[in-house]
């Protein structure tokens, strides 16, 4: 097995390491990683995967790229870094066009650990986007072949009115980038929570009371027509008041009965579609955020879009329409919830949305100043 995004890794082991603060006299537990499945990215295909991590104690988490790390050489001697490989150029097909995309020479680093392109203006544009806040890896590999990511999961605690670290936790993973034979990956198209009037997306934050039990259906989709979909979750045996049960083909359901005792914060599950394409199956494994807090507000019911967004993923511009035909305010933000950008729909409720060059590829959401009317928008 040759490793290609890693200089002579025959030559070293694996090395992971936790870190904890107890100077404080904290009482503290680390992060739990909550997906046992070891990625599969399909070579040229948008591909999302998860480093989501659980903590009991609700502790704020933050994720970065990390450098693989070589093994101790003898005890009580440090880990060094192992060092990144770089890329002579070469060139992928654009799986929207059909044309050839060519990249120049590329020295690897944390921030880009491997070859992984979306197409913009017909140019490749590195797309290795790991969400800080969730852990959520967006990426589309571009070579066949083992590659290695390492990510840090740093742990945060308020401390005397400030934010300070407490620990963390690495997960270094060795992936493989098969050649899909047309296959594409499956999705968790939406998930509904229980007594709801209609499903939401599956990104969007779902709020919760300690000691409330909370039951969300999900059901995914699969573009190839005919494929048989099976959705797990490692779930149920880490985190406390967790399951997790497949209903039918492309459908399950997760239940948390919340700890009356649940630190008040966020917390996010991870669970894993996969289809039985052969010779090379498609997955993906997405992330759900609970946000356990004592005001959980009462909720309207979501509007259907008029018209979804087209095309999607999208290159330079994207539009959608709106339930209500009127003009008003959409904003668009970013997985951090960061706003992007203030847009006016049409008096036919159309929003067309062309984003400039400074924003990157990546998922991005529109939504109206109710909150009422949400679209999920993909740029390459």
């Amino acid at each position: 097995m040759e490793i290609l995004n890693l200089v002579e890794p025959y030559a070293n082991s694996m090395h992971i390491a936790a870190t904890l603060d107890n100077s404080n006299g904290l009482i503290d537990s680390s992060p739990t990683f909550t997906s046992f499945t070891l990625p599969s990215f399909i070579n040229n295909e948008l591909s999302r995967y998860s480093f989501s991590a659980f903590d009991v104690d609700g502790d704020s988490l933050v994720y970065t790229s990390a450098q693989p790390l070589a093994g101790l050489e003898f005890p009580g001697t440090c880990s060094v870094p192992i060092s990144y490989s770089r890329s002579a150029g070469g060139e992928f097909v654009d799986p929207i066009t059909g044309a050839r995309v060519t990249y120049g020479p590329v020295q690897f680093t944390p921030a880009f650990p491997f070859l992984t392109y979306q197409v913009a203006g017909g140019n490749a544009v590195p797309f290795f986007h790991l969400n800080a806040a969730t852990g959520e890896l967006l990426t589309r590999p571009v070579v066949i072949g083992y590659q290695v990511a390492a990510v840090r999961v740093d742990e945060y605690r308020r401390l005397g009115g400030s934010w300070q670290q407490i620990g963390s936790v690495t997960r270094d993973i060795v992936f493989r980038s098969p050649n899909g034979a047309d296959n594409h990956n499956p999705t968790i198209a939406e998930a509904r929570v229980a007594g709801a009037a209609a499903p939401q997306p599956v990104e969007r934050v779902i709020s919760v009371r300690p000691d409330q039990l909370v039951s969300l259906q999900l059901a995914a989709t699969d573009p190839d027509a005919g494929q048989i979909l099976r959705i797990s979750s490692d779930v149920g045996g880490l985190i406390p008041g967790a399951t997790f049960q497949m209903l039918t083909a492309g459908q399950a359901q997760l239940n948390w009965q919340v700890p009356p005792q649940q630190p008040l914060g966020r917390y996010s599950f991870t669970v894993t579609v996969e289809d039985n394409g052969c010779p090379t199956p498609g997955l993906e494994v997405r992330t759900i955020t609970f946000l356990v807090t004592n005001q959980v507000l009462a909720t309207r019911s979501r509007q259907t879009l008029a018209q979804p967004a087209y095309p999607t993923p999208f290159h330079e511009q994207v539009q959608f329409q709106l339930a209500s035909r009127k003009a008003q305010a959409v904003t668009i933000v970013d997985e951090l919830g960061r706003v992007v950008e203030q847009l006016t729909s049409q008096a036919d409720g159309t929003v067309v949305w062309q984003p400039t060059a400074t924003v990157r590829p990546g998922l991005y959401v529109a939504r109206t100043a109710d909150g009422l009317q949400v679209q999920r928008l993909v740029r390459q």
